[in-house]
């Protein structure tokens, strides 16, 4: 019988920034909560851009959140510049999230959606770049805003069935 290491790298990089395994520790681990942006790939027309802004885990460690801002920009054209919340948010609960949503009238084609997040953890100040895991690239989110709508009758729905809510831990849940 061989020893088949490919079983480790998911053990090694588990996406959950808290967990640490019993004898080996997490190459992710950090002493501060998740924080991420999110964004649809596609937004039809008429609609708003949808942008979430999500705090995971505060509550094992707080954070104050200072300013964030949200850039929409297509090359180096800036579309829409939008900041979220000022001094004295503090996150403390399992889960903080607020969507912000951005008009972006007239504009068809890929953006790119950048969200800046400052703060401060205990006396530490902290920035974080659309999120803050390790060994991401923290690149813009890119959507594309359609010039047409979707085919079929306004009774369709287009989606994701991929779904997590207030009761999945983590991205592997």
């Amino acid at each position: 019988m061989t020893f088949d290491p490919t079983w480790i790298l998911p053990v090694i990089l588990y996406a959950e920034t808290h967990y640490r395994f019993r004898f080996m520790g997490s190459l992710l681990y950090k002493p501060e909560p998740e924080v991420l942006a999110d964004a649809p790939f596609f937004v039809v027309p008429g609609e708003r851009l949808p942008v979430l802004l999500m705090v995971k885990d505060a509550d094992k460690f707080p954070i104050e959140l200072a300013e964030i801002t949200i850039r929409v920009a297509r090359g180096n054209e800036l579309l829409e510049e939008r900041i979220v919340q000022g001094p004295g948010l503090v996150a403390s609960g399992p889960l903080w999230w607020e969507v912000v949503s951005i008009p972006l009238r007239k504009t068809r084609g890929w953006v790119a959606v950048d969200v800046r997040f400052s703060g401060r953890i205990g006396n530490r100040l902290v920035q974080f770049h659309n999120d803050n895991y390790r060994g991401t690239q923290h690149a813009p989110l890119r959507v594309y805003l359609a010039q047409d709508p979707l085919p079929g009758p306004p009774s369709v729905a287009y989606g994701d069935a991929h779904t997590h809510s207030e009761f999945s831990d983590d991205q592997v849940e």
